[in-house]
């Protein structure tokens, strides 16, 4: 017994001591259990801010969340309070009691407790709010859900539809339904609903709706309506879906309607298949067109939706717009604007809610005079909305850009009695045209129908009833049954341009009335059946193409082709083209006499660039023989193409002795005998009065332009002179015929062989050296002479060798481009007129082999205007710009500014020097922008140090293979302290294989380079370069280079300081 109370005394003592230590560890590890209670609900929170930042999202992605997470959330919240509340009675629990000197025991007592037992709760919570996902995405309802088709009236005229529709939906023997009307007529409005009512009356278990619209996207709609159903869309390829498809709507009574139909669709491709009364798959179908819902998609009942009839519209309209509009002064302006609306829904609904709340009597009466032009530009959503077929019947021009099949099907028959003019625009390969489509156009007198090159049109038989028609053109076709177009009597203009046909149609003969037939680039015409051309005697213009096979006429033969002389026949044609390969066939004078308008070519057609503004264009590529007719053209020709022409050396009077009076553009090409362009002596008339440009190609034995001299209005209105491989032309023109050429604005001169002068003095006396006499080119803008390797200057003075002499001037050129001239030393004189080269904008010079200097000292003030330089492969060049020092304070005062923007220099050997001296207050280069400098092998430096300073508009610089350049920006002697330079534009900079290059500039100094993204640096293997590491640079300031180790911009000597 003593034993069993002493068992039972120590277990009563045990618990005693343990919840006597439990207690006193409460005030024992007070501080821990708050920190950890702190420490917990501080993890809590960030736990719980996470989970509601993926609710958020899921949210955001439309996704329902699971609801052991908002179950978390809301505990989370709830202990989080508590806890906090717990931490609260912190404060109190730290309060003193005895004056402050104990600790207040009961109060920690109680928070380190709860402070314990909360802070565990906080943590099986936290530990719980783990979660992979927040939400999941909720499956869409299938298919069709009952909407709200508030803006749905109905109308008799609707419910009788609707009632028509819901039968046809309810017949067992029929599976496809199609609704077809125009734009606009409210076709969507009523299968919405259709739908609507057959949900109401549970006549499927399922209704699906898909927009078709154009052009289809079928592999869309297949996709849309397997979502629709549920189908997981885990199938590979569309022909495995299209199975799917299948099988589900067999399964069940379903609806489906396809909206906006433009063109047939094979729905069983996609596995719509249709059903019996039971199981399977309905649809119904919208559509603008009848063909398509009854003849492309097989539909076994048509339903036509017309406008609104009777009161229809005004009640609509009313409806919309309120009572007000019943009130007198409105409703004789809405009753008018009512009937403007032709019974259409949508052009009623448009306008009428525009109109709402409108009770201002100008706006009704603004926008009815709107609808009546059929303009209505201020009323919002008219230009998308409103289909004027209202207005079709009184409409007189038509015009519909890139019709095809695929956009648009033409109707059956077009009605719009009173239509004038119809343009249909083709595309691809053509369209096809209903063969009753023209049948209600009686009024039209225009007809345009115009393709691509290949296309093909066959002609609908209606087209002959077109009997009011005058203009037909069928440009870019090849016509089928072009008989009927011989039906058109009354016809005056026919177009087949561009057309592939090989052989004119016959019928065409037929049209007694024409006056205009164009068969302009049909480039595979070759055949016109004789006599068509000759029958046509009303002609007044003829536009042939340049590859028809004339006849050779020959006694005795039956003739498959026409011949030239038909044209003959044509007494009222004023206006030819036409090219005639064979110049023994030419028609008689008669016919050219007669023209006022004419592009023939004889011989061989004319090419591309053998085009031109003016309207009597003449190429001849013959023989000189007997006079085929031609020459009644030449008096009046504005334009002359002379090409092999045989038998002529002199072209003024063996051509034409009269002078060319109207000739404005004269070129020769390709020929072996003319040796003058005029040669007879003691011209008394004018020549070339008319001439505006002159080019000479290959005319390899022409020995001068003019032998005489001529009289002053000669060539007064020549602008363009070139000159291009006359191998025996020693000059271009005469001093004394200068005076002539008073409004000339370009020259080019180019591989010529002997020529030794442009301008050949013809008497010694005539110009003396030394005299103040002067040749003016007062209007020449541009000069280009190229490749005149003999050449010794501009005008012929003996052993100048200077290219241009002080006694020519051109006081407006604003090109110079000179190259090959290998024997010319200089290219100005020592001194030059005042005025002479003054507004001189791009200067090019290239290949001059002894060429010493470019631009010497005078030359510099006198081309300050010059923007663009560029000198390429001059071997003997040593300096571009030289410069003179000057001792007169004066003069050092006058500093002048060139308007040099670009800079290239290319190939010079020689060159040592860009500059041959400092140009400091001599002369500043400021707007300098792009310079370029490749393959200068002996240039040791770029810039002198004034002239660097000075670019304050540099954007490029490009310096490549040069050899020996050591620095860009050479010192200026005795200057020891650090010198600044700033480069603000500069954004781009190249250098590459100078394998010399030591530094930027060899002195001390600091540059800044702010606006540079784009550095360039290859084989510049001596370049001392600051920094340390290559993403410095790309760090710092983003600049592209192609080098290894590219560390800090820029280069330096050891004691610079670069900024950058």
């Amino acid at each position: 017994m003593t034993f069993f109370l002493d068992k039972v005394g120590e277990k009563i003592l045990d618990c005693v001591l343990a919840a006597l230590g439990r207690q006193l560890g409460y005030l024992i590890h007070y501080k821990s259990n708050v920190h950890n209670l702190e420490t917990q609900v501080e993890e809590l929170r960030r736990a719980r801010d996470r989970v509601q930042c993926d609710v958020d999202k899921a949210k955001d992605n439309v996704e329902k969340i699971y609801d052991d997470v908002q179950t978390w959330l809301i505990d989370s919240d709830g202990v989080i309070i508590k806890a906090e509340e717990i931490l609260k009675g912190n404060g109190e629990a730290n309060m003193k009691c005895c004056n402050g000197w104990c600790p207040n025991l009961k109060s920690r007592h109680q928070v380190s407790k709860r402070s314990h037992e909360k802070g565990l709760e906080v943590k099986e919570i936290k530990d719980k709010g783990k979660f992979n996902r927040v939400g999941h995405r909720e499956s869409s309802p299938v298919g069709w859900t009952a909407i709200s088709n508030r803006a749905y009236e109905a109308f008799e005229s609707r419910r009788l539809i609707l009632t028509d529709v819901l039968e046809a939906l309810k017949n067992p023997n029929i599976t496809r339904i199609g609704l077809y009307g125009m734009g606009g007529i409210g076709k969507t409005m009523l299968v919405k609903e259709v739908l609507n009512q057959a949900e109401r009356d549970k006549l499927f278990n399922k209704y699906l709706f898909v927009v078709v619209s154009n052009p289809p996207d079928l592999k869309k709609i297949q996709r849309e309506i397997a979502v629709k159903l549920g189908l997981k869309l885990d199938v590979e390829s569309e022909s495995e879906l299209a199975d799917l498809l299948y099988k589900r709507l067999l399964d069940e009574k379903i609806l489906l309607v396809m909206d906006d139909i433009w063109k047939p669709i094979d729905v069983e491709s996609l596995g719509i298949s249709v059903g019996d009364d039971k199981n399977g798959c309905k649809l119904l179908l919208t559509s603008r067109f009848h063909n398509v819902v009854c003849n492309g998609m097989g539909t076994q009942k048509q339903v036509k939706v017309g406008v609104l009839s009777d009161d229809e519209p005004r009640n609509l309209f009313e409806g919309i717009v309120g009572e007000f509009a019943k009130t007198p002064k409105i409703q004789r302006y809405m009753l008018q604007i009512v009937k403007e609306c032709a019974g259409l829904p949508i052009a009623i609904t448009t306008v009428a809610k525009a109109l709402k709340n409108q009770t201002n009597i100008y706006i009704w009466k603004d926008f009815l005079i709107q609808l009546k032009k059929s303009s209505p530009k201020q009323i919002e959503g008219m230009d998308e909305n409103v289909y004027k077929s209202s207005k079709r019947k009184d409409t007189v021009a038509i015009s519909l850009p890139y019709i095809n099949d695929d956009v648009l099907e033409l109707p059956n028959q077009f009605e719009c009695s009173k239509l004038e003019l119809l343009l249909l625009f083709g595309q691809e390969e053509g369209y096809r045209i209903p063969d009753s489509f023209f049948e209600g156009l009686k009024d039209l007198k225009v007809l345009k129908l115009s393709g691509s090159w290949s296309g093909v049109l066959l002609l609908p038989s209606s087209l002959s009833s077109l009997e009011n028609l005058q203009t037909l053109c069928l440009d870019g076709y090849e016509v089928e049954n072009a008989i009927i177009i011989g039906e058109l009597k009354n016809l005056k203009a026919l177009s087949l341009s561009l057309s592939d046909t090989e052989r004119l149609p016959k019928e065409i003969g037929q049209l007694t009335h024409l006056q205009l037939l164009d068969l302009r680039e049909c480039s595979e015409l070759k055949f016109i059946p004789p006599n068509v051309l000759s029958n046509l005697k009303r002609l007044e213009e003829l536009y042939l193409p340049d590859y028809v096979e004339w006849e050779v006429e020959v006694q005795g033969t039956e003739k498959i082709n026409a011949m030239v002389s038909e044209l003959d026949h044509l007494s009222h044609l004023t206006k030819l083209h036409i090219c005639i390969k064979n110049a023994k066939i030419l028609p008689k004078a008669m016919v050219f006499e007669r023209l006022e308008s004419y592009r023939v070519a004889i011989g061989s057609a004319l090419s591309l660039n053998e085009t031109s503004e003016t309207s009597r264009i003449l190429k001849l590529d013959i023989s000189l023989e007997s006079d085929y007719g031609y020459r009644v053209l030449l008096r009046k020709c504005e334009s002359l193409f002379l090409e092999e022409m045989k038998g002529v050396k002199n072209i003024l009077y063996e051509l034409d002795s009269e002078g060319f009076p109207c000739l404005k553009h004269l070129k020769v090409e390709k020929n072996d005998e003319i040796q003058y362009i005029i040669k007879s002596m003691g011209v008394r008339g004018t020549v070339f009065p008319s001439l505006e440009s002159i080019t000479l190609l290959n005319v390899n034995n022409l020995e001068r332009i003019s032998y005489t001299r001529l009289p002053t209005e000669s060539f007064c209105n020549l602008r363009v002179v070139k000159v291009s491989n006359c191998c025996q032309l020693e000059f271009v023109f005469f001093s004394s015929m200068v005076g002539c050429f008073s409004r000339l604005q370009e020259m080019n001169i180019e591989d010529c062989k002997i020529m030794s002068a442009i301008v050949a003095i013809e008497r010694k006396e005539e110009i003396e050296v030394n005299s103040d006499d002067s040749i003016i080119f007062a209007n020449l803008h541009s000069l280009k002479l190229r490749n005149i390797f003999k050449l010794r200057g501009f005008l012929s003075v003996v052993d100048s060798f200077v290219l241009f002499n002080r006694k020519v001037v051109f006081p407006n050129l604003e090109e110079l481009k000179i190259e090959g001239m290998y024997s010319m030393k200089m290219i100005w004189p020592d001194q030059l007129i005042l005025d002479s080269f003054c507004k001189l904008e791009n200067l090019t010079v290239s290949n001059f082999t002894n060429l010493t200097n470019i631009l010497p000292p005078n030359m510099l003030r006198t081309l300050q205007n010059l923007k663009h330089l560029k000198i390429d492969s001059c071997g003997s060049i040593e300096e571009v710009f030289e410069i003179q020092q000057t001792n007169n304070v004066e003069e050092t005062h006058d500093i002048a500014a060139t308007e040099l923007r670009s800079l290239e220099l290319v190939n010079l050997g020689k060159l040592k020097q860009v500059w041959s001296m400092d140009p400091q207050r001599i002369i500043t280069f400021g707007k300098l922008n792009t310079v370029n400098i490749h393959s200068c092998s002996n240039l040791k430096s770029v810039f002198p140090t004034s002239v660097s300073k000075a670019l304050m508009q540099l954007e490029k610089l490009e310096i490549n293979d040069c050899a020996t350049v050591e620095e860009i920006v050479a010192k200026e002697e005795g200057m020891e302290i650090a010198t600044f330079f700033v480069f603000p534009r500069l954004f781009s900079l190249t250098l590459e294989s100078l394998p010399e290059l030591k530094s930027f500039y060899p002195g001390k100094h600091t540059s800044e380079w702010p606006l540079l993204n784009c550095l360039r640096i290859n084989k510049c293997d001596k370049l001392k370069i600051f920094g340390s590491n290559k993403e410095s640079v790309e760090e710092t300031n983003g600049l592209d280079h192609d080098v290894s180790v590219i560390q800090q911009l820029f280069f330096f000597s050891e004691k610079c300081q670069p900024k950058v």
